[in-house]
């Protein structure tokens, strides 16, 4: 993160600061991860269409930073994310 791709600094809400200290005590416990198999959908407009919805929803380019002086949390939107993307092609590999 560099100051020119920060789009704006908020302080967290008293709620986004309880999820904060419980995440901070027990790392994980709000975290949810999933991995889904698609068929028939084109790789390449997926994650077009995953970056247009980057681009529209501040929410989902913001991510929480403290500051060093104070120690106090805030969160960071940045203007413009790289999207991590891993495409996987396993039509060649047989049924487990």
């Amino acid at each position: 993160m560099t100051q020119n791709t920060v789009a704006d600094v908020y302080p967290l809400s008293p709620t986004q600061q309880g999820i904060l200290f419980h995440t901070m005590e027990s790392p994980g416990v709000y975290l949810n991860q999933m991995c889904v198999a698609l068929a028939g959908v084109d790789p390449t407009l997926l994650r077009r269409a995953w970056r247009d919805v980057i681009g529209r929803h501040a929410a989902l380019r913001t991510s929480v930073h403290v500051r060093k002086q104070s120690g106090e949390p805030l969160q960071v939107v940045e203007s413009d994310v790289d999207l991590p993307w891993e495409e996987h092609d396993w039509r060649q590999t047989s049924e487990p």
